[in-house]
């Protein structure tokens, strides 16, 4: 049976970080966003572009690379069709009445599911516990923001806040009732700001819809709060399948662990999560970013697992980490028969820019596998910072120099 390859190329600042390069296009006043969803037997789930489908195995190509997994170890494969409000883009005062869906002489529509379902404003009224004087001061001061020029405009979490907790149960009448035309983020914001309670009880309605801009708000006015409710909350977010989502989460955890203590408790947190998780790369890369004892005994753990799979995400994680010490750990591993370990082995080198393993990469250009010897190559340019392209330049590289400089012995 042939082996599945696993070839991450390089990583992308953290705080960018992309699970999956996804194809978007801006269509009215909405983004669709494209992408292939590999479902895994273990439970786990990957979006990327489809770069190779054969009936051995499926090449996807991610934000830090290529991945591919055996036929065997898949579910399925599933195109994903999403479709989001482009806010920025329209202008929708609150009172335009919403038009109503056009009666069927058949079956009654059924959402596509190849997308998320889109954000929606309810035709709910204010609650008359509500002043109407509060929600028209609200409504315009969106409206202004709204209307500004993108350059000029003030930061509207700030103007609503200014205008004091009164307008906290507009805020949330808001944020749950009129999410399609509301800025959804800066009133998440506001809120929080304003009533942490209420918004702490509002929010496991945000994360409970499908909508992953709705999700996206939620969080990020979670990241604002002050209460210690908030961090099992955002590990848990931690796990979202909405990659927006979970790096907005793992943003403000990471943030909050100030000294070792907090650090190890959230380690063990998220080593405890890192097997079931839908969302177990970004768990690693969380780990990798979060450094000390604890995380990195956590993907260590992961990499001796008896799962493949585990061990590439945690080699992942451990490229992450980026710990020189790690380094002869690491190429001991090109031992392995595994091909699609060694793969990641290579990927790991290359992001540690461990420069002591140049020799047993160019060894590795004789391996008869085409697609090790283009990781090799790649993992060679990033430890030495040499650019050349093929197997020749690398071995008289290595003859000629590489061998005598210390720095790759």
């Amino acid at each position: 049976m042939t082996k599945a390859t696993l070839a991450f190329a390089m990583i992308v600042s953290t705080a960018n970080l992309a699970v999956a390069q996804q194809q978007q296009q801006v269509e009215g006043n909405w983004v669709v966003t494209r992408f292939f969803r590999v479902h895994l037997r273990n439970g786990n789930c990957v979006d990327g572009d489809l770069v190779k489908r054969t009936d051995r195995e499926v090449v996807l190509r991610l934000g830090a690379g290529e991945i591919s997994f055996r036929s065997d170890q898949i579910n399925k494969v599933e195109y994903v069709k999403m479709k989001s409000y482009n806010e920025a883009s329209v202008f929708l005062p609150k009172k335009t009445p919403q038009p109503k869906a056009p009666e069927s002489a058949g079956k009654p529509a059924v959402p596509p599911s190849d997308r998320t379902p889109d954000l929606a404003d309810s035709d709910a009224p204010i609650p008359a516990s509500i002043s109407l004087d509060t929600a028209n001061k609200v409504d315009q001061t969106i409206v202004t923001w709204k209307q500004a020029n993108e350059t000029e405009r003030l930061d509207l979490s700030v103007a609503l806040i200014s205008m004091g907790p009164d307008i906290a149960p507009y805020l949330e009448f808001l944020l749950e009732k009129r999410a399609r035309s509301t800025p959804l983020e800066p009133v998440a914001m506001a809120l929080v700001a304003l009533a942490e309670d209420r918004f702490l009880e509002l929010y496991p309605k945000l994360m409970g819809g499908l909508n992953g801009q709705l999700r996206q708000a939620a969080v990020a006015g979670l990241a604002k709060a002050t209460s210690s409710r908030r961090i099992p909350l955002l590990v848990e977010a931690m796990n979202d399948s909405d990659p927006t989502v979970w790096r907005t989460a793992t943003d403000a955890v990471l943030s909050s662990t100030s000294n070792e203590a907090d650090r190890r408790d959230l380690a063990d947190q998220i080593a405890s999560r890192i097997r079931t998780s839908k969302n177990n790369l970004g768990l690693a890369i969380a780990l990798g970013r979060l450094g000390g004892p604890a995380a990195h005994a956590a993907l260590w753990d992961l990499v001796n697992d008896s799962n493949e799979t585990n061990r590439l995400i945690g080699l992942h994680g451990v490229g992450t980490l980026a710990n020189p010490d790690d380094g002869p750990k690491v190429v001991g591993l090109l031992r392995e028969r595994s091909e699609t370990l060694k793969k990641q082995v290579c990927q790991t080198i290359g992001r540690m820019k461990y420069e002591k393993a140049a020799g047993d990469l160019v060894q590795l250009l004789d391996d008869p596998s085409d697609g090790l010897q283009k990781d090799a190559r790649w993992a060679l340019g990033q430890v030495t910072g040499k650019s050349y392209t093929d197997n020749e330049g690398w071995r008289e590289w290595w003859n000629n120099f590489g061998s005598q400089d210390e720095r790759f012995k």
